[in-house]
C-alpha cells in the first residue's frame, strides 16, 4: 500500500496503477516522500531516454525484487549521467555464451573516450540464508527481531563473479551493487573489502578465510571495478533522494578491462584497502 501522506508523480502513478507489487499488505511503497520524488526523477529520466516502456513491465508486472532491481539499474544509469557520464547504449552486448549468444549488460555510459560495460547486481538479504530453515524464513520480512549471525561477503563474491562472466575483458567494465542485504556498504565497508580483497587462508574451511576475495579470482580480470551504491536521505543542501557510493578498482583487471582514471578519480576509487582481516 502506498501511505496516505506520500504523494505519487505522473510516472509513478503509471508505474502503481495495477501493479502487482501492490496487492501485498505489508509492502509500503513508496514509504516516504522523499522515495516518491526520487524514484519520479529516474522514470523521467527513462522517459526522456526512450526507456520508460521497456522498463514497465519490470516495474508494474514484477514482484517485488523485480521492481527493485530494475529501478537499481535507473538509479545508477541516472547517477552517472548525472555526475557527466551519459549513458551512450541500454543492454550492450558482452561476452559470447558457450551456449550460444551474447551475455548483454545493463547499460554503458561514456568516460574518456571509451564506453564503460556495466552490470548492475542486487543481492538479496536472503541470499545471506543457510541452506537449513531457507524456506521458511525467506517468506518472513526480512527484519523480525531475531539474533543472527552474519556473513554478507559471500553474496558479493557471488554477484561480483557473476557480473564479470557478462563482461568480454576487451572494454572497459564496471559492476554496480545495489544491495538488500541485512547489513550494507554505507554501514560498514569491511565485508565489501573483504569480498573484494581478502585471500584465502590455509587451515580454514568455512566463513570468508575460506574464499578468495572477487577480485583474487582469475576469472574475474574481466572486470574493471565494484561501486557499491545506496540510496541516501535528503540533508540540508538536498531537497531529494541521493546516492552514495564507494568504488573499488580491481587490481587484477586485464588492461582493455580497465576503469578509466576520470572516472576512478572522480569516485575516488580505491584499489589498495584498508581492511584487516
Amino acid at each position: 500500500m502506498i501511505p496516505s501522506n506520500v504523494r505519487l508523480g505522473p510516472l509513478l502513478s503509471t508505474v502503481a496503477d495495477g501493479a502487482r507489487w501492490r496487492s501485498d499488505p505489508a509492502e509500503l511503497f513508496p514509504s516516504k516522500q522523499f522515495w516518491a520524488d526520487g524514484i519520479e526523477s529516474c522514470l523521467a529520466f527513462a522517459l526522456a531516454r526512450g526507456q520508460f516502456e521497456d522498463f514497465l513491465p519490470r516495474l508494474k508486472r514484477g514482484r517485488t525484487r523485480e521492481r527493485d532491481a530494475a529501478l537499481a539499474e535507473l538509479a545508477a544509469a541516472f547517477m552517472f549521467e548525472r555526475d557527466g557520464f551519459p549513458v551512450v547504449e541500454w543492454r550492450p552486448k558482452g561476452r559470447k555464451r558457450q551456449a550460444g549468444g551474447m551475455a548483454t549488460g545493463e547499460f554503458s555510459f561514456a568516460c574518456a573516450g571509451t564506453h564503460v560495460f556495466t552490470e548492475v547486481k542486487r543481492p538479496s538479504w536472503q541470499a545471506e540464508l543457510s541452506d537449513e530453515g531457507r524456506l521458511a524464513r525467506k517468506a518472513l520480512p526480512k527484519y523480525i527481531g531475531e539474533v543472527r549471525s552474519l556473513d554478507n561477503t559471500k553474496p558479493i563474491r557471488d554477484v561480483v563473479t557473476h557480473a564479470a562472466e557478462q563482461c568480454s575483458g576487451l572494454v572497459a567494465s564496471l559492476c554496480v551493487v545495489a544491495d538488500d542485504l541485512y547489513i550494507g556498504p554505507q554501514q560498514e565497508k569491511w565485508s565489501c573489502e573483504v569480498a573484494l580483497f581478502s585471500p584465502k587462508r590455509i587451515g580454514h574451511d568455512t566463513g570468508y578465510l575460506a574464499h578468495n576475495g572477487a577480485f583474487l579470482k582469475p576469472q574475474n580480470a574481466s572486470l574493471g571495478g565494484v561501486m557499491f551504491m545506496w540510496p541516501e536521505s535528503p540533508d540540508r543542501r538536498s531537497a531529494t533522494l541521493a546516492w552514495g557510493q564507494r568504488l573499488y578498482v580491481n587490481p587484477n583487471a586485464t588492461k582493455l578491462a580497465r576503469l578509466p582514471d576520470l572516472f576512478v578519480a572522480a569516485y575516488r576509487g580505491v584499489e589498495v584497502p584498508d581492511y584487516r582481516p
